[in-house]
C-alpha cells in the first residue's frame, strides 16, 4: 500500500477545508514555495506546518488524528486493538489466537509494541483458551523486570506503562518496589498522554491488592503515598479515584480493624451497583473475600464479616 507523505496530507487537508494555497501559506511562505511543498518538491519544517494548519483552522491534534494516523502502517498494537473492538466476533477471536501464535514463535525477539501485545493476549485470553495461550511464566516476568531495569530512558511512555501495569501484580514485593523506584516520581509539569495516565493509575490498582493479600502493609502504605503524590494523574477520573479510595479503606481496615473503613468499602460496592456496574461490584466482593480469608475470620467481628458479604 502506498503511503502518503506529510506534504500530500497537507494538500488534502487544505482541499477539505475548501481554501486556496494563498490562504494556507499566508504569512508562512510565498505561494510558489508552498505549491512545491504540496507537490512534494520542497520540505516543510515543523513550525511552518503548524502555521499552515493554523491558517486552515485545523489543530495539530486534529491533523494527526484524521490524516496522519490513518496513513501510518497498521502496527501490531493498532491491529490488536481493532480485533478487540470487534469482539465477540468469532473471526476476531480466531485472528487474535493466530496473532498470538505468530508472536509466540518470535518471542523474545519482539519489538516493544509486539511485546506489549504478546503479554496483553496472555493476560486477557489465557483463561478462555488455556490450551493455546499459556499464562505469563516466571521467566517471562523476569524478562520484563530486566528490560525495565536495564532501560537507560529518562522517561517512559505508553507501551512501557502498559507492559508494567498489566504484569506488575505477578511480581514479588521487592521487584514491585524496585520497578516503582525506577518510574517514580513523575513531575506534573511534563506532558503525559491520557492513555499513559490510565496505565500508570493501573499500576497503582494492580499493585496494592496483591500486596494487601500478602500482608505487606508497609509496602502498601508506601504505594498509597506515591499515588497521593501523583494525584494529578487521575484527578479527572472518578474510576481511579474511587478505586484507590476503596483500596485505601481496605488497607486502613486491615491495619486498624476500624469498622468505619469497612462500611466505606460497602458503600463503594453499593455505589457501583447503583450505577449499574454489577460486574465490577462482583469482582470487588470476591477480592474482599480473598483479603479477609487470607487474614482469617477469627480476627474479625461478626459485624465486619456481614459487611464484607454485602
Amino acid at each position: 500500500m502506498h503511503k502518503k507523505t506529510i506534504n500530500s496530507l497537507l494538500r488534502q487537508v487544505r482541499l477539505d477545508t475548501g481554501l486556496k494555497q494563498k490562504e494556507a501559506c499566508a504569512g508562512v511562505m510565498d505561494i510558489p514555495s508552498y505549491s512545491r511543498v504540496e507537490s512534494g518538491k520542497k520540505k516543510i519544517d515543523f513550525d511552518q506546518m503548524v502555521s499552515v494548519l493554523g491558517n486552515l483552522s485545523v489543530s495539530l491534534e486534529e491533523f494527526i488524528a484524521a490524516y496522519v494516523r490513518p496513513e501510518i502502517e497498521e502496527n501490531v498494537r493498532f491491529y490488536f486493538s481493532r480485533l478487540v473492538k470487534e469482539l465477540p466476533s468469532e473471526k476476531s477471536y480466531d485472528d487474535i489466537l493466530e496473532l498470538y501464535k505468530k508472536l509466540e514463535l518470535s518471542y523474545p525477539d519482539l519489538e516493544f509494541d509486539e511485546l506489549g501485545v504478546y503479554f496483553d493476549i496472555k493476560g486477557f485470553f489465557h483463561k478462555s483458551n488455556p490450551k493455546i495461550i499459556s499464562p505469563v511464566n516466571r521467566q517471562e516476568l523476569t524478562s520484563i523486570i530486566d528490560k525495565i531495569k536495564r532501560s537507560k530512558r529518562r522517561r517512559f511512555f505508553g507501551e512501557d506503562y502498559r507492559l508494567i501495569g498489566h504484569n506488575i501484580m505477578n511480581m514479588e514485593k521487592d521487584e514491585i518496589l524496585e520497578i516503582l523506584n525506577i518510574i517514580f516520581p513523575l513531575e506534573d509539569s511534563i506532558f503525559i498522554t491520557d492513555q499513559s495516565k490510565k496505565f500508570i493509575s493501573l499500576i497503582f490498582l494492580n499493585t496494592i491488592t496483591p500486596l494487601l493479600k500478602a500482608k505487606e502493609y508497609e509496602s502498601v502504605k508506601k504505594l498509597l503515598d506515591i499515588a497521593k503524590d501523583h494525584y494529578f494523574l487521575y484527578a479527572d477520573s472518578y474510576y481511579y479515584r474511587l478505586h484507590l479510595k476503596y483500596l485505601e479503606n481496605m488497607y486502613l481496615f486491615l491495619t486498624t480493624n476500624d469498622l468505619t473503613h469497612m462500611e466505606k468499602v460497602a458503600d463503594f460496592i453499593k455505589a457501583l451497583e447503583f450505577i449499574g456496574d454489577f460486574g465490577d461490584a462482583k469482582l470487588i466482593r470476591e477480592e474482599i473475600k480473598g483479603l479477609l480469608d487470607g487474614r482469617g475470620t477469627d480476627e474479625l467481628s461478626q459485624h465486619a464479616i456481614v459487611i464484607a458479604k454485602l
